[in-house]
């Protein structure tokens, strides 16, 4: 699992690579807890986006991750949207109904554009 961020108009991006399973849930959690904790202490840090393109594997334990971050976020006040899944991803995400919960965007930008407003 590889992941990097970055921040645009408020928004943090963070982009993962490789499989979102058990056995990298935790290297990602520790990834992004100083990211949401950086969020929290920003006034104007409006939500994060996950860029889960790289994403090639996603089991219950990743679906979990995400679900966790975005209960977090919504309680501070912040949005929380993914972008860029591929068919599988994507696929997880509509059989569990989570897709209408957590908003789901094509590219980054449009991800940043809508969560920025």
């Amino acid at each position: 699992m590889e992941l990097t961020h970055f921040k645009q108009n408020n928004i943090y991006v963070v982009t993962l690579t490789g499989s979102l399973t058990n056995t990298t849930a935790d290297v990602c959690n520790k990834y992004l807890d100083p990211v949401l904790k950086e969020m929290k202490n920003s006034k104007t840090a409006n939500g994060l986006i996950l860029d889960l393109k790289g994403v090639d594997i996603l089991d219950s334990s990743g679906i979990g991750l995400i679900c966790g971050k975005f209960v977090r976020l919504k309680k501070q006040g912040k949005k929380m949207a993914l972008c860029s899944l591929n068919e599988t991803v994507r696929q997880a995400f509509v059989l569990t109904d989570l897709d209408k919960t957590i908003p789901v965007y094509s590219t980054t930008i449009e991800g940043i554009n809508r969560l920025g407003v």
